[in-house]
């Protein structure tokens, strides 16, 4: 039996659907990066360069070349703080490579951030998060982090952590106490996810899940679902009970078609990428946003202007911004500069030489 390659970072899947733990061997590097990723890979950087007491300052390039931004500096520094209370004096670790062990399986993986308080007793497993999309504590990510710290350091009692200052929808930091009692239970379900996962012809399970699996535009679960365009016309008037089931699976569908779309995209965009041909399809990169090239000259012309405080503020504001508050357009572009996005894919009818040309 071929063991397939199980990644604490896509739990997710594996853990709601057999099916996804093959997808993932199959297409997991099969698609690039996105923008919103690589970004939080700078941002970890960052944070791991302040940590070994590194200088690191705003538009420095990080190794996936990725500028440095003072959001940056700022969110990894509170990180970093957060990790010394939580240690209280004791031992941290960040960036460490573990192996975790779920019966006769073994998953690798490298934890953010590890704190050993002095007591002996308790860790503390925190996963920084860059990205604005809502992540809790307790995870199925963290929680196998979370068996891997009580295996590695022989310690029952962990807490699990998120950091995650672009969240705006709760506290930038939360915790979750994972008791023994929850690591036994959740050593139980993991392994018989993987049993599952490892049968030879593991059943698909579609859910929200499908929208994290790097195979969703393949899956023939996704694709099967009912796709009728019309049908002859009725009045369901439908009862609250009704309504209810209804709404139950309108919601399914409507998170199964965006994996879908999801899905059949990535893979438009990687046959294109590889100078293939996707009929009536094509790549297309939209301005980026528009920056400072230097921020000197803008300081001064906002002095002049006597808008010194409302373009500063802490540090200096966005250009659009700039001009809403007063400075002059034309001046303003004369300091900024507005890279070229990241290529998305449309279609063809709808790239801008298809606009200026008239292509059909």
């Amino acid at each position: 039996m071929t063991t397939l390659t199980a990644r604490p970072s896509g739990s997710a899947v594996w853990l709601a659907c057999p099916m996804g733990l093959t997808m993932q061997n199959r297409y997991g590097n099969r698609y690039p990066a996105g923008a919103a990723a690589e970004e939080g890979t700078a941002a970890h950087w960052v944070k791991e360069q302040l940590r070994a007491g590194n200088l690191v300052a705003v538009g420095d390039a990080a190794p996936n070349g990725v500028a440095v931004t003072q959001d940056m500096l700022t969110y990894g520094a509170q990180a970093n703080s957060y990790l010394d209370k939580l240690a209280d004096g004791g031992k941290v670790f960040t960036e460490l490579n573990i192996e975790i062990k779920f019966g006769k399986y073994t998953i690798k993986g490298t934890v953010d951030d590890v704190a050993l308080p002095p007591d002996g007793r308790t860790f503390h497993q925190v996963d920084y998060k860059y990205g604005y999309t809502h992540v809790p504590a307790d995870s199925s990510q963290n929680r196998i982090y979370g068996i891997g710290l009580r295996q590695r350091f022989v310690r029952e009692q962990g807490t699990l952590h998120i950091v995650q200052p672009r969240d705006y929808t709760a506290k930038p930091t939360r915790s979750w106490v994972f008791t023994p009692i929850d690591q036994l239970d959740f050593c139980q379900k993991v392994e018989r996810a993987l049993d599952a996962a490892h049968e030879k012809n593991p059943v698909a399970i579609p859910g929200s899940h499908c929208n994290r699996c790097p195979g969703r535009g393949q899956c023939a679960a996704v694709r099967e679902w009912s796709m009728v365009e019309e049908h002859a016309g009725s009045d369901a008037q439908l009862s609250p009970e009704a309504v209810a089931a209804e709404l139950h699976l309108a919601r399914r569908q409507a998170e199964l078609a965006a994996a879908r779309v999801k899905g059949l995209e990535d893979e438009a965009s990687h046959i294109l990428r590889g100078g293939g041909l996707v009929p009536g399809w094509s790549m297309q990169s939209k301005p980026g946003r528009e920056t400072w090239t230097d921020e000197q000259p803008v300081l001064a012309l906002a002095a002049g202007f006597g808008l010194l405080d409302t373009v500063s503020e802490r540090r200096l504001i966005t250009p659009n911004q700039a001009i809403k508050a007063g400075l002059p357009a034309e001046l303003v572009r004369m300091h900024t500069k507005r890279p070229q996005g990241e290529a998305k894919l449309v279609p063809t009818g709808e790239t801008l030489a298809a606009r200026i040309f008239g292509e059909k």
